[in-house]
């Protein structure tokens, strides 16, 4: 059940305001005067295209289907990048009832897990970027660092954010990877201008700082921008705002300029190596550094809703087998971390209207 076209809605009105009256103010007048929260790059507008004559109820149930597709298909893949992590860090393969057992399981791990059924329900175009982010480390865990590109730069398509994992391939010196995102970015980047005016690119990045200066309060921002809101009492915590923002709050800002730095910096120094003995083949580390990237970024941005954490069901399914890998209790934590994020706590929300909102 969708409750709203979430992402496809905002998509709509401003493909519908550009491309009846190309003027190149697309944020000016979308974001900034009607309160239309359009927070996509006019690359994304690119989808609408092919489904230009259609009516919208039409085009936002399109949409829906193929998010629904993506889902399944993503669950498929999940299952390969459990069995590939087994091989990786226990250095064995599984019987064939143990993996259509784990194929069974991540089907359910998949339509059980909060984020991801939470951007299905709302009508998110975070599903896309989910499954593209499945595929990518699927491919990466595969050895296929092009593909893996590939899918990185049709994201950044949709979340510029999730670019920087190009730099992060840069910074490794996966120069396959970084190049294939960078090209598959650029070329639907330039089509974009073209299409859509160069000037409505330049805008997107007025929206991108007045966000990064406010960001939102709501309790579904799961971002230090959403802890530091809601502990200041700086915004509405339990009420939905469909146009406006956190008010501006010198202490959020830095703050969250200041995390913001410390988690995608960190994440982008060399991982240690020797965690998994000094055979191991490198790309025990690449593929858990890049989960671990991913991550940070999502983080990292001042507004990380509920749904945005998708990214993390694919982490924890290569990340299981590697803490058990390490004869540790570091699969303890795995599991706890994968139990509150899994789920949606209610009881938690009696915490909401007061100072110890960040529980």
């Amino acid at each position: 059940t969708h409750l709203r076209s979430d992402s496809w809605q905002p998509m709509y009105d401003a493909f519908a305001y550009e491309t009846a009256f190309h003027e190149n103010a697309l944020y000016s007048t979308i974001f900034f005067k009607r309160g239309i929260k359009f927070q996509y790059p006019p690359m994304s507008l690119l989808l609408l295209l092919p489904l230009r004559s259609l009516p919208p109820d039409q085009i936002f149930s399109i949409l829906n289907g193929v998010s629904w597709g993506m889902i399944w298909a993503s669950a498929l893949l999940l299952a390969q990048i459990a069995l590939k992590s087994v091989r990786l860090y226990a250095g064995r393969s599984l019987p064939f009832w143990e993996k259509f057992a784990l194929h069974l399981l991540a089907i359910a791990f998949t339509l059980t897990f909060y984020p991801v059924m939470r951007s299905f329900q709302l009508g998110q175009i975070q599903t896309w970027i989910y499954f593209l982010f499945v595929v990518a480390l699927c491919a990466w865990l595969r050895g296929w660092k092009a593909a893996a590109g590939v899918c990185v730069g049709l994201i950044a398509l949709m979340k510029p954010q999730l670019g920087v994992l190009m730099l992060w391939g840069a910074l490794r010196k996966q120069w396959r990877f970084a190049v294939s995102a960078a090209v598959t970015a650029a070329i639907p980047t330039a089509i974009s201008a073209w299409v859509f005016g160069l000037k409505n690119h330049i805008g997107y990045f007025s929206v991108l700082s007045f966000i990064a200066q406010r960001g939102e309060s709501y309790y579904p921002n799961h971002s230090i921008n959403g802890l530091l809101n809601r502990w200041l009492g700086n915004g509405a915590n339990t009420e939905w705002n469909f146009q406006g923002f956190a008010p501006y709050h010198p202490a959020v800002y830095w703050g969250t300029m200041l995390s913001s730095l410390l988690l995608i910096g960190a994440a982008l120094l060399p991982r240690v190596k020797r965690r998994f003995g000094s055979d191991a083949s490198f790309l025990r580390v690449e593929a858990l550094d890049m989960g671990i990237m991913a991550l940070s970024v999502t983080m990292a941005s001042p507004v990380c809703w509920e749904h945005h954490y998708t990214v993390m069901l694919p982490l924890f399914a290569l990340a299981l087998p590697a803490a058990l890998s390490l004869r540790s209790r570091a699969w303890i934590a795995v599991t706890a971390a994968f139990i509150f994020s899994s789920n949606f706590w209610l009881l938690a929300n009696r915490l909401a209207p007061t100072r110890w909102n960040f529980l």
